[in-house]
């Protein structure tokens, strides 16, 4: 596997296939969708599909991010190993052209603790079209809070519309 790959998980050779966000509304705790990105070959010539995310204007949401090995049989829910070694991982998160603000919801175990990113909360802003970018990163040893530091595990963009 081509390490640059954004599909491939370079840890213990794992494959991430599909970027899951479980989005729920902050006050009444109802899921509001669940958009994917997948890639169902893995590394292979087909094209990933991906989700549409839709949020309304002025709101704060929960996310939850899920990584799957959906090439496995049966799937391999690869968010239990990265939560295991989250002092070693972390997901960053970056608006383009969207009124989104997101903070973490999480934090490792390190001293002095920092964002892991399977926990997020997103807060809206004015309508508008634009980009989430998520990038996780592998920082074995050297995480410091720094998106350019480490190995990129995976690396996704999903079409972003508030309304």
């Amino acid at each position: 596997k081509n390490p640059d790959d954004p599909e491939c998980l370079q840890n213990d050779g794992e494959i991430i296939t599909t970027v899951r966000l479980t989005v729920r509304d902050s006050i009444t705790d109802t899921t509001v969708g669940v958009f994917e990105w997948k890639d169902a070959d893995g590394d292979g010539a087909g094209a990933p599909t991906i989700d549409q995310i839709n949020l309304s204007a002025n709101t704060t949401y929960k996310v939850g991010l899920q990584v799957l090995n959906e090439i496995a049989s049966p799937a391999e829910d690869i968010t239990l190993e990265i939560q295991q070694e989250a002092n070693d991982h972390q997901f960053f998160y970056h608006e383009h052209n969207v009124g989104i603000t997101i903070a973490y919801d999480d934090l490792d175990t390190n001293s002095p603790q920092l964002p892991v990113g399977i926990r997020t909360l997103w807060r809206t802003g004015a309508a508008g079209t634009g980009n989430v970018h998520i990038t996780l990163k592998h920082q074995p040893g050297i995480k410091d809070g720094n998106a350019n530091t480490g190995d990129t595990d995976v690396d996704v963009e999903f079409v972003t519309v508030v309304q």
